[in-house]
Order: C-alpha cells, then sequence, then structure tokens
C-alpha cells in the first residue's frame, strides 16, 4: 500500500516485479478501501508505504532486503573466514 506520488512505492514495487513476486498493490491516492485496510491494520501515514504479507505480518516502509529476509527470500548469513 502507497501512493503513486511516492519514491519509495515505486522502488518496492519495482522491487517485487523484478524479483517475481505476486502482489496486489493498493493505491492510497484512488483506492476507495484504503483506509479501511489502514485501520484494519493500525497503520499510520507516517509508515506508508507498507507491506502487508498474506499471514498478517506488516513491514512499515521497508526497503528491499528488510523485505527478501522478513519473506525468507535471501539465506541467512553467517561469519566464516574470507579465502584466497
Amino acid at each position: 500500500m502507497g501512493s503513486r506520488h511516492s519514491a519509495a512505492t515505486l522502488r518496492l514495487r519495482e522491487f517485487l516485479g523484478r524479483n517475481g513476486y505476486p502482489y496486489t498493490y493498493v493505491d492510497l491516492d484512488s483506492d476507495k478501501t484504503s483506509q479501511e485496510l489502514l485501520d484494519r491494520f493500525a497503520v499510520k501515514l507516517e509508515d506508508v508505504p507498507i507491506v502487508i504479507c498474506h499471514t498478517g505480518a506488516h513491514c512499515a516502509t521497508p526497503r528491499s532486503n528488510s523485505l527478501q529476509n522478513a519473506s525468507g527470500s535471501t539465506p541467512a548469513l553467517t561469519a566464516q573466514p574470507y579465502e584466497m
């Protein structure tokens, strides 16, 4: 969920599309049900854009790396010595 005028929303939509994540975009500027969704998930306007997962978990103003980690699409890194 986000505004079509927001650079952060555009970044998230491009990331999701580029990486093949299925998603539905809710435009806060034109969608009549957007306020109802914001209220249902107790989202404040300063937290937008927001990604709401199918489980109900949500990430407010996420960056692509935190979105990847939250979705489990990247393996956890472990500290290992660098070898040449």
